[in-house]
C-alpha cells in the first residue's frame, strides 16, 4: 500500500514507526487465547500501525482544511472523497473499529458501558480480532487498489 501511495501520491499512507515503536510490528499476532490483556495489547499494537501512523501532513497538503479537531481517519476519508471514492467510510470501517476497541478497551479505563461485542459480536476476543485483522487487510488491499487505479488515470490538463 505505501508504495503504491508513494508512487502515485508523492508520500507513503503510513509514516514509518518511530525507532522505539519498531517492536509493535514483531509482536503484532493473533491472541494466543481469549484474555483480555492480550486483546488490549494487540488491539494496541494494531491500532498504532494503521490508525496512529496515518501520514496526516501529506493527506491534507493541497486540500482545504477540514472541521476543526479533524483527526486521522477523517482526513483519509475525505482524501478518499476528493477522490471520487463514494463508500469512503464504510471502507474505512475495519480502522475505525480499530480505533474504537482501542478507546474502549485499551487505551482507557473500562467502565460501566463497556461492550466488546459492539466490534466484535458475540466472537471470542481471538476470533474477534482475527476477524478485525482481515477486514483491516482488506482495507489496506483497497486502498492498494485506489492508488493504482488513480494512478492509470490521466491527469487533467
Amino acid at each position: 500500500t505505501n508504495g503504491a501511495w508513494s508512487k502515485r501520491f508523492g508520500a507513503p499512507l503510513f509514516k514509518a514507526l518511530h525507532e522505539d515503536d519498531r517492536h509493535v510490528l514483531s509482536k503484532l499476532h493473533t491472541p494466543v487465547g481469549d484474555g483480555q490483556a492480550e486483546f488490549d495489547e494487540q488491539i494496541l499494537y494494531l491500532a498504532k500501525v494503521l490508525v496512529d501512523s496515518l501520514n496526516e501532513q501529506a493527506l491534507t497538503a493541497g486540500m482545504a482544511d477540514g472541521p476543526k479537531g479533524e483527526k486521522g481517519l477523517a482526513k483519509l476519508q475525505r482524501f478518499l472523497e476528493s477522490l471520487g471514492v463514494s463508500d469512503a467510510r464504510a471502507l474505512l470501517k475495519p480502522l475505525a473499529e480499530v480505533q474504537g476497541l482501542r478507546s474502549l478497551s485499551a487505551a482507557h479505563r473500562k467502565g460501566s458501558s463497556f461492550d466488546i461485542t459492539v466490534a466484535i459480536g458475540e466472537l471470542g476476543r481471538r476470533e474477534g480480532f482475527n476477524k478485525l485483522l482481515k477486514a483491516a487487510i482488506a482495507t489496506l488491499e483497497a486502498l492498494k487498489v485506489i492508488a493504482e487505479k488513480a494512478e492509470a488515470e490521466p491527469e487533467e490538463a
